[in-house]
């Protein structure tokens, strides 16, 4: 399996809700869709585990608490002197 190297985007809504859909079906690998969206696998699975309740993944759910994680931002780190 040939992956494009591409520079990072993060997923889109459409990404998000054609995973959603894919990952309901019988059969469904992490791997071929990653392929078929041109993204790396590990983002998928990232995708997949961050946001799925109970196991099952909502792509409204994803978006939601993917704008709240930006929106709140890293801590600063105190660097303290030795």
């Amino acid at each position: 399996m040939e992956y494009i190297k591409l520079s990072y985007h993060h997923l889109n809504f459409e990404d998000r809700t054609a995973l959603m859909l894919e990952s309901r079906k019988e059969g469904f690998s992490a791997r071929k869709f990653a392929e078929l969206i041109k993204r790396h696998p590990s983002t998928i699975y990232r995708e997949l585990k961050r946001n799925s309740i109970n196991d099952v993944y909502q792509a409204r759910y994803a978006s939601d608490n993917t704008f709240a994680r930006r929106r709140r931002g890293h801590r600063k780190l105190k660097i303290d002197s030795i």
